[in-house]
């Protein structure tokens, strides 16, 4: 009998192990080409170059009650997909990919938000949390996430239509 398997990209961010569905994941960057610091945002701290398109960095550190950390050269920025959103975490260390057979996922011990939405669900057998980008990301957060992308490219074709 095949059972079915899934793929993950695990990471570490803090202490905390985590698991990124496969195809969530575009690419993973040096933390080197910070461009912008986004002070006025809840959740994206600054912004980095890749490849000339503007990516913001999600703080999933703050998201997930593990405090805050300044970027250094010691990061990765971990560049995803989701919803049409591309965005990406800063993590401090790359475990690499893992797969899990799909009846061994479990939804219980799942870690919760401060209101009380599930973010991540414990392995049974492992120590990595599976992260669920779907719950993670919220409507707040897309909305922070489309609003910064509309005014960082309105001010790109302002600027442009003023050296014109």
């Amino acid at each position: 009998m095949n059972k079915k398997t899934e793929e993950f990209f695990s990471v570490k961010v803090k202490n905390l192990a985590i698991a990124i569905p496969i195809h969530h994941v575009v690419e993973v960057q040096l933390a080197v080409n910070v461009i912008e610091t986004l002070s006025t945002n809840n959740y994206f701290d600054c912004a980095f170059n890749c490849r000339g398109n503007f990516i913001p960095v999600f703080d999933i550190r703050k998201r997930l009650g593990l405090g805050t950390s300044a970027v250094s050269r010691s990061h990765y920025f971990l560049v995803l997909k989701c919803d049409e959103m591309r965005f990406s975490i800063m993590i401090d260390e790359i475990i690499g990919t893992i797969s899990f057979v799909a009846s061994e996922l479990h939804k219980k011990n799942t870690l919760t938000t401060k209101y009380g939405a599930p973010l991540l669900m414990k392995l049974s057998s492992d120590a990595v949390s599976i992260c669920d980008l779907s719950t993670l990301i919220t409507s707040d957060i897309k909305e922070e996430f489309y609003e910064l992308m509309f005014d960082k490219y309105c001010e790109n074709d302002s600027s442009k239509e003023k050296t014109h």
